[in-house]
């Protein structure tokens, strides 16, 4: 058996400096993280969107509410039309939201999940026919 080497002293098998570094630098920051997270007495709220009428609003709603101060998390499910804040006990979601809502928009914010919706097919006018491009 001449010619081996043992296993940990194969170059191949011993993790590298930079390897060790970059595990050390994801445990500190699994740490930092975690001592810095969302603290155990935040909420979560739910605040419905009615009679939606495209997603985007949903989706600039959460970029506006997580700028907040005591607002930790946001997410809008645009499938259900709802969007989930995880806040401070102290900050009223629902408020905030109603105040962000731009007022030329005709939707509707209600508290609660499971009232969600968006506004329904129209229907094309009576007697209307499509029309053929012309472009070549």
């Amino acid at each position: 058996m001449a010619g081996l080497t043992s296993p940990t002293k194969s170059p191949m098998l011993r993790p590298s400096f930079r390897m060790k570094k970059a595990l050390l630098g994801l445990g500190l920051s699994f740490l930092v993280a975690c001592a810095g997270g969302i603290p155990k007495d935040a909420k979560t709220t739910v605040v419905s969107f009615e009679d939606l009428d495209c997603s985007e609003c949903g989706d600039e709603m959460a970029r506006a509410l997580i700028q907040v101060d005591g607002v930790h998390k946001t997410a809008f499910d645009k499938t259900k039309a709802e969007l989930t804040v995880i806040a401070d006990a102290k900050v009223d979601v629902f408020a905030l939201a109603q105040k962000n809502k731009p007022s030329a928009e005709s939707w509707r914010l209600v508290p609660g999940a499971g009232k969600g919706h968006y506004l329904p097919w129209a229907k094309a006018k009576e007697g209307s026919e499509p029309t053929k491009s012309t472009a070549a």
